[in-house]
């Protein structure tokens, strides 16, 4: 009888992981994506890569 109280607890923890209910650690693609576009949107406003390194990795993140 014991097991079967374990199997229970095992497969609502599986279920809640599953179900994502601690929390998203996969990420969306598409939070994913605004996420690094964003960044990279800042890092060149900020200077720290130009036009032409910009427009390549836009297109290479839109291209995912």
């Amino acid at each position: 009888m014991m097991i079967f109280g374990l199997i229970g607890i095992l497969l609502v923890v599986y279920l809640l992981y599953r179900t994502d209910a601690f929390g998203d650690r996969r990420g969306n693609s598409s939070d994913t994506h605004k996420d690094a576009l964003d960044i990279l949107k800042r890092r060149y406003a900020e200077g720290a890569i130009g036009q032409e390194e910009f427009e390549r990795m836009k297109k290479e993140l839109n291209e995912r």
